[in-house]
């Protein structure tokens, strides 16, 4: 019997897990609720695949370990895997697959949200009333949605249903995206020139992978080019984004607000409960900013993408063991 050791098992994951033990009974499924660090590490003995789902980096003993183990596939449980180090477990034999899709419209919908809230200052009335003032403000005056130009970087499967949403509801949209997509062109306007695209965004909503080429995509620079007024939604991953930039931009008054659902920093507290006093000094900038609606990566956080997420992985790992085709599987 092949074994698979489930790391980071979520009470909501628990259904499809109980699911795919009794499609499968050819495999055994040993669960941990805690993440894979070096304090459990030795539950990697005798594992034929590891099922992961974590924003915390594995550290080199981990990955040491791993790689002595019997480990032959690592699952992780999202579609983004800039957090692991999947160039030195291929090249150590283990073979590595995500869950490149799931549930697309579940994160366009709260990019949607999010943009939005802030487009209706929703942070700023809702903080006010909470400290007694209920007077209407001008400064909070908002335009229309459907006045708007609507920027997507990005136009794969999320980014793709974000324009769709977008559209539907009135605003003009365009996309920037090094490899365009025709069929997304049903719902927006390819820009080719990113600060051009960035210059025509009155609300810019970011649906790309962090990779070395785009890190800090929207810094000091690069945010200046942005209309006067303009609103950031990133619900993919936090280091597009300079947080340090992003805050003088927002205090200068240049940018009205961003929705955040993503820190470039935030491996070491998400998912747990930790102390405002113990987070680093950006992060406490962004609680405690008027013009941020922060949320705790919880853009995917629905019923239909857990049981995908949790389904896709672990049917990749079947997948690979039996020597079948796996679509989901990343190469070198």
């Amino acid at each position: 019997m092949k074994k698979i050791v489930y790391f980071s098992l979520r009470n909501e994951e628990i259904p499809t897990v109980d699911a795919f033990e009794k499609e499968h009974p050819e495999f055994s499924l040993e669960r941990i609720h805690e993440n894979l660090t070096e304090e459990n590490m030795d539950r990697l003995e005798g594992a034929d695949a590891i099922c992961v789902s974590q924003v915390q980096e594995l550290t080199a003993a981990v990955y040491d370990a791993i790689k002595n183990s019997s480990v032959k596939v690592m699952a992780t449980r999202s579609a983004g895997y800039d957090m692991y180090d999947v160039e030195g477990l291929i090249k150590a034999g283990v073979r590595f697959c995500s869950v490149p899709s799931y549930s697309p419209s579940s994160i366009a919908e709260f990019a949607v949200t999010s943009a939005m809230a802030i487009n209706r200052r929703l942070p700023q009335f809702v903080s006010r009333a909470k400290q007694g003032d209920y007077r209407w403000n001008p400064e909070l005056m908002a335009r229309r949605l459907q006045d708007k130009t609507v920027g997507i970087a990005g136009t794969g499967r999320i980014g793709f249903e974000a324009a769709k949403m977008f559209s539907a509801l009135g605003a003009k949209v365009i996309g920037y995206d090094l490899y365009p997509n025709p069929k997304v062109e049903e719902v927006l306007s390819y820009v080719d020139d990113f600060d051009e695209f960035l210059r025509r965004s009155d609300i810019i909503s970011l649906h790309m992978p962090a990779t070395k080429e785009n890190h800090h995509l929207l810094n000091k620079e690069s945010l200046k080019l942005l209309p006067e007024g303009a609103i950031l939604v990133n619900t993919a991953r936090g280091a597009l984004v300079d947080t340090e930039a992003l805050i003088e931009a927002l205090d200068s008054g240049h940018l009205a607000g961003a929705a955040l659902d993503c820190y470039e920093f935030e491996g070491s507290f998400i998912t747990k409960e930790v102390p405002v006093e113990e987070l680093d000094a950006a992060m406490k900038k962004i609680l405690q900013h008027e013009k941020i609606f922060y949320t705790p990566h919880i853009a995917y956080y629905t019923d239909d993408a857990i049981a995908s997420l949790v389904g896709v992985a672990l049917e990749g790992i079947v997948q690979i063991l039996n020597a079948e085709d796996c679509p989901t599987e990343v190469k070198a």
